[in-house]
C-alpha cells in the first residue's frame, strides 16, 4: 500500500539523480499523515539534509526511508495505521513534501516502480477498515472510493481486494461502481 492517501509525484527518481542526490522520489504532502505501507520494523533517524526520517525495514530485507517528517506518531504501527506527519525538516527542501528512497540489497529502487500493491503483503484474513479502503483505492485507481464502494469493501479481506484490483482494474471498477 502506498504510504500517502494521495499520490502525486513532484520530483522523479531520474530527477534526483540528475540533481546529484541519488535515486529517490518526492511526493506532494503538506503536513499529511504518513501510513505504514508494509509489515516491518520502524526506526527514527536524523540527517541534516532530510531532517527527521523514518526507516522501515521489511521482512524481505527492503529498506524504505521517508524524509522531511514533522512529527512521529507510532513506531509500533500495523499496516495502514499512521506512523508520522510529513513536513519540511532538513536543509534540502523547497517546501513540505515526502521524500522516499528505497534500498534492496544495497541498490536504490525507483519508488514509482516499487511494488506497493501485492497480496503477499497482506495478512491472510485481514479485514479492511474504511481508511484502508480509501488508501487502497487511491493507490490502485488514483481516486477515492464512492460511498457504495466504501461500504462494499469495508470489512472485507484486504487480500480479496488486492487480487481483484490486480486481476483486472477495468472489470473491477465496472462491477463495483
Amino acid at each position: 500500500m502506498f504510504p500517502l492517501k494521495h499520490r502525486k509525484l513532484v520530483l522523479s527518481f531520474q530527477g534526483h539523480i540528475q540533481a546529484g542526490r541519488g535515486g529517490a522520489a518526492d511526493y506532494q504532502a503538506n503536513f499529511e499523515q504518513l501510513f505504514m505501507p508494509f509489515e516491518g520494523t520502524l526506526e527514527k533517524k536524523f540527517g541534516p539534509e532530510g531532517g527527521n526520517w523514518l526507516v522501515l525495514t521489511r521482512p524481505n530485507g527492503d529498506r524504505i526511508e521517508f524524509a522531511h517528517l514533522s512529527q512521529y506518531l507510532n513506531l509500533n504501527a500495523k499496516v495502514g495505521e499512521p506512523i508520522a506527519i510529513t513536513g519540511n525538516t532538513g536543509q534540502i527542501t523547497t517546501g513540505p513534501h515526502l521524500h522516499i528512497q528505497i534500498f534492496r540489497n544495497g541498490q536504490r529502487i525507483d519508488p514509482e516502480k516499487y511494488d506497493w500493491i501485492t497480496p503477499q503483503n497482506a495478512t491472510v484474513g485481514q479485514r479492511m477498515t474504511e481508511q484502508e479502503v480509501t488508501l487502497e483505492y487511491n493507490l490502485a485507481f488514483y481516486r477515492d472510493p464512492t460511498p457504495e464502494e466504501l461500504a462494499y469493501w469495508s470489512g472485507k479481506p484486504l487480500v480479496e481486494f488486492l487480487k481483484a484490483a490486480i486481476k483486472d482494474r477495468t472489470e473491477f471498477l465496472s462491477r463495483h461502481q
